[in-house]
């Protein structure tokens, strides 16, 4: 088992937040990370993890706000509206950048004053190539400024970890349990960790 490229933290630092300093369970915890990561990304709607998109095909929803696929924008190379080359802050700027919040929207004469101007409806009839997401292993080269994932994220990712470990019996972490007077005691192992509940509605939200 090795970590995806969209994995949202390395097994080291999944390894220190859960203070495990033993190799035993790497191979399940490189699983857990890879699981995690593709389930957060599956919940916001967006790629997180810094890379490069050549080519993309978009398609335009007569709105004013053009959201990528990949979060945050950090540079775009390259972009065509109905096969027509747009010129970033002259056509088009890039609100937000390096948020998660972070997308396009059109200007006129270089002006980023507040305008009508909406992008084109259509299917695929945007192309765009841009470096969005944040670095996880280390800092890429050639990153356009690009940032660190936040601890917010890792560190809910690495509690989401040790929580779904538990349930493969290697142990007892975050468990919600009730004593009955006979002695027994019933568990109940919630499907989220509260970090990560957090972390999945800050991150989620967009501006309408």
């Amino acid at each position: 088992m090795s970590l995806k490229d969209n994995a949202l933290i390395t097994l080291e630092r999944v390894k220190a937040y859960l203070a495990i300093d033993k190799d035993d369970y790497n191979e399940l915890l490189e699983m857990l990370i890879n699981s995690i990561s593709s389930d957060l990304e599956k919940r916001l709607g967006w790629s997180l993890v810094y890379a490069s998109y050549s080519g993309s095909k978009l398609s335009g929803t007569g709105e004013k706000r053009l959201f990528l696929p990949a979060r945050p924008i950090w540079d775009i190379t390259a972009l065509t509206e109905s096969a027509v080359a747009l010129v970033k802050n002259t056509d088009y700027v890039i609100e937000d950048a390096g948020s998660h919040l972070s997308y396009l929207r059109k200007i006129v004469d270089a002006q980023t004053t507040e305008n009508d101007l909406v992008w084109a409806r259509g299917i695929k009839n945007i192309t765009i190539s841009y470096t969005a997401g944040w670095w996880v292993a280390e800092d890429p080269e050639n990153d356009d400024g690009a940032t660190e994932m936040p601890d917010d994220i890792q560190m809910g990712a690495a509690m989401q970890v040790g929580l779904m470990r538990k349930r493969f019996g290697a142990e007892d972490w975050d468990i919600e349990s009730q004593a009955f007077p006979d002695g027994s005691i019933s568990r109940n192992i919630t499907g989220f960790h509260p970090l990560y509940k957090e972390i999945i509605n800050k991150y989620r939200r967009i501006l309408l």
